[in-house]
């Protein structure tokens, strides 16, 4: 953020997609600078870590989908084994997934936010997914990391060869 000139103080809100350290690591820094600060997390974080969240923010606890500001969305809670939120950006001639690690699946995260129109592309972490069908058709896919299995499908998703 300092490279970036970002000053903490200035963000209103916070949306942490799931509990995994490389994703909260900034979390305490972006807290201190920022007493006022709403923070939006799955319903499945540590009771420790949400009522720390308590201590110095505003927590909110996402479970369904749901309108965070005007055109940003939460997927609301998916997965089971690592439980965690996405977003869904609408741009108002269609929609942008910005992703954690996409634990849940491609499946799970793009059929939520279809239901709020037509996904035009994907950005964020792929974690060990092989569902690349899934993504035909977008006009942005920005892997982020956790992408594993790209060299696997020799194909990328317009069927030429990689």
């Amino acid at each position: 953020m300092k490279r970036l000139n970002i000053d903490p103080a200035g963000i209103g809100k916070l949306i942490l997609s799931h509990q995994h350290w490389d994703h909260i690591g900034g979390l305490p820094e972006v807290l201190q600078a920022n007493p006022g600060l709403e923070v939006y997390v799955p319903t499945s974080f540590s009771e420790n870590l949400k009522n720390e969240i308590k201590k110095r923010a505003m927590l909110i606890e996402i479970k369904e989908p749901v309108e965070i500001s005007q055109c940003i969305r939460s997927t609301g809670e998916l997965g089971d084994k690592v439980k965690e939120q996405a977003l869904i950006l609408d741009t108002g001639n269609g929609s942008y997934v910005l992703t954690g690690c996409a634990h849940p699946g491609l499946a799970a995260i793009l059929d939520t936010a279809s239901r709020y129109g037509k996904v035009k592309g994907i950005l964020g972490g792929l974690h060990d997914n092989e569902e690349f069908e899934r993504l035909r058709g977008m006009e942005l896919i920005a892997a982020g990391h956790c992408t594993v299995h790209r060299e696997k499908n020799k194909r990328d998703i317009s069927g030429k060869i990689c």
